[in-house]
């Protein structure tokens, strides 16, 4: 749990700079930013022993398949929200 905030803070960056490359300020954008990843944090905590004991999934498969959801969503939500641009 404590390496998640410099995950957030180094995710932030990363996606700020070279996915959407926005100009907007952190101030603005990065609690909308902080929320989607908290939000997919307590997903993962629930929905991880969920896939591991009620599907009997392995744990590394269970985890796998969360983490290849949670990119996909986490991109969308992000661009949508997180760095949504305004109209000029």
């Amino acid at each position: 749990m404590l390496s998640y905030i410099p995950s957030i803070l180094n995710a932030y960056f990363g996606y700020k700079r070279v996915v959407f490359q926005t100009k907007t300020r952190f101030i603005e954008e990065f609690p909308r930013f902080s929320v989607v990843y908290v939000v997919a944090l307590a997903v993962n905590v629930v929905a991880f022993p969920w896939l591991r004991n009620a599907l009997h999934l392995n744990p590394y498969i269970s985890q796998g398949v969360f983490t290849v959801a949670l990119v996909v969503c986490t991109y969308i939500i992000n661009k949508r929200f997180s760095f949504k641009q305004k109209a000029e």
